[in-house]
């Protein structure tokens, strides 16, 4: 008896420009009953796809009459032979295992003696893609989610038009008295906080932990520098020198700087600058630019 032993997993080419091809190849290596090669011989093959055991159903069977080389080695491509029964292009891949089962007649004709099955056990991608990988139609629309909560505004300005109330002294907060934009992230109170001041002036709260830009305005002819108060509480609120922002030849100061804070609820203060030698006072409208407004932008940025 001959027999045949396979030796190479089965192979797919796949052409990235053109159609899928529906073949795969196939190689074995035929040797008669006394283990000698049975080279450059012509030999009837019928080859069955089995699915779900090496004894399945068969999806699919074809014929083929291939010529072994020198060294026995008999190639076949699966997919273009004599179909005798199934089509090869409808094999659904994605469903259980699949088997290649192969038979012999080793002088060429169809008396099969030698039987012989194999797993697959890839199956071939591009095949798997082509017949059961296709992305199917869309499902129907899900219920629509609930509300999500509301937005908040991160951002909040806020003025003192005219003149302050009270001569701004070294150390001391000034005050702002109109909400222009709010925000339930930065809370203003106009207050005497002592500590750690003496003179009532405003102070906010900055509710969440994060950094924050800071944008301060005013205008007025004494000397003197304004600078950012910080604090996790009322009394430990000190200068932070890096905002510290002195007066330019018309009067006016400006300045725009970014914090960081490290606590919720920590507090804020726009002061005159401990060292100035005199208070600051705001001088009334000279206009109707209102130049002499006071006014504090705080915007929380992460």
């Amino acid at each position: 008896m001959k027999k045949i032993i396979t030796i190479l997993a089965i192979l797919l080419t796949v052409n990235a420009l053109a159609q899928v091809p529906q073949k795969m190849s196939y190689q074995a290596i035929i040797r008669n009953n006394s283990n000698q090669l049975l080279t450059s011989t012509t030999v009837g093959m019928q080859i069955s796809i089995l699915q779900g055991s090496a004894i399945g159903t068969s999806v699919y069977t074809e014929t083929q009459t291939p010529v072994t080389n020198v060294n026995g080695l008999v190639t076949v491509e699966i997919g273009s032979g004599t179909v005798v029964t199934g089509v090869f292009s409808s094999i659904n891949w994605a469903t259980g295992v699949y088997f290649i089962k192969t038979e012999i007649d080793p002088s060429g004709g169809t008396a099969y003696s030698i039987t012989g099955a194999t797993q697959l056990i890839s199956v071939p991608y591009a095949l798997y893609a082509n017949t059961s990988g296709n992305i199917g139609a869309t499902g129907p629309a899900g219920p629509t989610g609930p509300t999500g909560p509301a937005g908040s505004i991160q951002a909040a300005q806020f003025v003192q038009l005219g003149v302050q109330p009270f001569v701004v002294g070294a150390g001391q907060p000034f005050t702002y008295s109109t909400a222009v934009v709010t925000s339930p992230n930065v809370i203003s109170s106009t207050a005497l906080f002592n500590p750690p001041y003496i003179t009532s002036g405003t102070v906010f709260t900055l509710v969440n932990i994060g950094q924050y830009e800071v944008n301060y305005q005013m205008n007025y002819p004494t000397d003197g520098g304004v600078v950012l108060y910080l604090g996790t509480t009322l009394p430990g609120m000190a200068a932070l020198p890096y905002t510290m922002i002195g007066k330019s030849t018309d009067g006016s100061v400006c300045g725009s700087v970014i914090i960081q804070t490290t606590s919720a609820n920590s507090f804020l203060s726009v002061n005159a600058a401990a060292g100035n030698s005199v208070g600051i006072s705001i001088p009334p409208n000279s206009s109707t630019t209102n130049q002499s407004a006071t006014t504090v932008s705080i915007k929380q940025i992460n």
